[in-house]
């Protein structure tokens, strides 16, 4: 099971069938033949192959203890689920970093899937002491270790610990807290740090502590809470509220930190931290909110993200004024008088401050954004000439108007009459550039018109806008789209407008459009009910008016001589 030539691993496999089902024979049940010393060996031996150097032999051991908790009886693998949790979890710790070819995400699976097994409390009308005795050890055993490694230094461990407990309390139908408070003693020195200075450990050390407070700080009801008045949790608060606040320059100058290359996962892990601290009054709510602002602010788009969760998850558990959030949103708006000020971090903290107060926006910032968008264009479509999707995943400016283009479909204050003016903008600047689907700006602008399905198909269907062939093939990549159903729906319920389409170039027609135009109409009105029916077959046979015109141009002869 542990040989680098992993085809060996089949007949090591069918080995362990041939053994289990000789010793079912032999015995007469399967639980009779889990009970001789040769299956307690086997265990250890393919729990042990977990713990090789080779990244093989761990995927070997993950093989086969996968076979073991699926096929031996279940007082045998209540005795031994503990040890296999070590197993997976050391894979997990050990190969994190190193080549593993998908160990690591086997050994998650394979615990998860174990944990589903021997975590499901037994049937109420069971009369086996003994396994009921059996089973409620390895429940213990197991969460014991699991809540021990909920501040684990080790970001997958910890990861997979918590995970573990959710999955264990949604089986037994408890909540997390639950489950962990009777193993709460292994955490009281830990949550918040008792002995020890949060400084004066290791950043990994550091981050699971912060990751740990969190999590039990954020469990519903709490297992634990921060309280001011004693000395280890404010001093515990203090350093979560440096380590969120202060310059990396500062924090350079401790000694702890010296070492440390990148300060962003520490960072992150602090404002996760604070931000469960929401309960906290006397002043802190305030001081917490300005240090997550703060954080939006950040040139570091790894960290604006993670202040944007932790303030929506802070804006959760408490109410700011309007007048707050007012003073802390007004700054940046004025930066918007001219497209040159705004740079990529302050765009992408508008975007966020959009998601977290939308109501606090009105139609004039959508007014204002158009006419950024518009000039950011301009300059895009200036200095891309020809050689535009080589620089677009990269270009700074092509982030901003990504970003700009997601604010419209964040805000309720974009109403749909900014449908068709973004529309035009993108598809000018796509005809400007020479792309259409592979263009960067249509996930965006597809957000912002599901807002608005119907009133984007009507806008789609005009007759200004159905002589263009660009647009013509934007309505198509719409109807066409994986999300585009709200827009298939609209335009079904358009059946007289497409019906009235077909019949432009027909003899009887008497409209007094080129023929030009009137053929790009009709020929996009008959695309769209094929689009439809693609997706809808049945649609099509309610819709007798539409069957009668198309019947009528397959008998037309279009290509007649007069």
């Amino acid at each position: 099971m542990g040989h680098e030539e992993k085809e060996l691993c089949k007949p090591g496999n069918l080995a362990m069938v041939l053994i289990l089902e000789t010793a079912t024979n032999i015995m007469g049940s399967k639980e009779r033949a889990c009970r001789l010393p040769l299956m307690n060996y086997l265990g250890e031996k393919m729990a042990a192959l977990c713990y090789e150097r080779p990244w093989y032999s761990k995927m070997g051991g993950c093989i086969a203890l996968k076979f073991l908790y699926q096929n031996m009886a279940m007082r045998w693998l209540y005795q031994h689920t503990f040890v296999f949790l070590k197993a997976f979890m050391f894979i997990i710790m050990d190969l994190t970093g190193e080549v593993s070819s998908g160990a690591i995400d086997m050994a998650r699976t394979f615990l998860e899937k174990m944990l589903r097994i021997c975590m499901k409390p037994l049937e109420k009308d069971c009369k086996n002491e003994e396994l009921l005795a059996t089973q409620k050890k390895a429940m213990h055993d197991v969460i014991h270790e699991l809540v021990r490694q909920v501040t684990s230094p080790h970001t997958l461990v910890r990861e997979t610990a918590m995970s573990s407990l959710r999955l264990i309390a949604e089986l037994q139908e408890k909540t997390v807290t639950e489950v962990m408070d009777p193993h709460r003693e292994v955490l009281v020195d830990m949550i918040p740090p008792k002995k020890h200075l949060l400084r004066h450990q290791p950043a990994s050390a550091q981050i699971g502590l912060m990751d740990g407070n969190t999590f039990c700080t954020t469990l519903e009801p709490r297992l634990f809470t921060i309280d001011l008045n004693v000395l280890t949790h404010k001093v515990f608060y203090h350093e979560v509220l440096t380590l969120s606040d202060a310059e990396d320059a500062t924090l350079n100058k401790l000694e702890c930190y010296k070492t440390v290359t990148n300060l962003v996962p520490l960072r992150k892990s602090a404002l996760n931290a604070l931000a469960a601290c929401h309960y906290i009054p006397n002043g802190c709510r305030e001081k917490i909110f300005a240090i997550l602002f703060k954080g939006l602010e950040k040139n570091n788009a790894e960290l604006q993200e993670a202040a944007f969760h932790c303030m929506k998850n802070f804006l959760q558990g408490c109410n700011v004024s309007k007048e707050t959030i007012h003073t802390v949103i007004r700054p940046l708006l004025l930066m918007l008088g001219d497209y040159r000020n705004l740079t990529l971090s302050g765009t992408r903290r508008l975007s966020y401050l959009t998601q977290l107060f939308p109501a606090m926006f009105n139609e004039k910032l959508c007014d204002s954004l158009l006419q950024i968008l518009r000039k950011m264009l301009e300059v895009t479509i200036t200095s891309n000439q020809g050689n535009f999707l080589a620089t677009s995943k990269t270009s700074e400016m092509e982030k901003k108007i990504v970003t700009i283009l997601g604010i419209f479909q964040q805000i309720p204050a974009a109403s749909p009459k900014f449908i068709e003016s973004l529309c035009k903008l993108i598809l000018q600047a796509e005809k400007s550039l020479m792309v259409e689907p592979s263009s960067p700006y249509r996930p965006a602008l597809v957000k912002f018109l599901l807002r608005y399905p119907k009133e984007t198909i009507e806008l789609l269907l005009t007759d200004a806008v159905m002589k263009d062939a660009q647009w013509n093939r934007f309505t198509i990549f719409l109807l066409r789209h994986k999300d585009g159903a709200p827009f298939r729906n609209a335009a079904q319920l358009k059946g007289a407008r497409l019906t009235q389409l077909i019949l432009l170039n027909s003899e009887s027609s008497t409209t007094a459009k080129p023929f030009e135009e009137r053929y790009e109409s009709q020929h996009q009105a008959v695309l769209i009910i094929h689009t439809l029916v693609e997706f809808d077959g049945p649609w099509i046979t309610s819709q007798v008016e539409i069957i009668t015109v198309l019947k009528s141009i397959w008998k037309n002869d279009l290509y007649k001589v007069s």
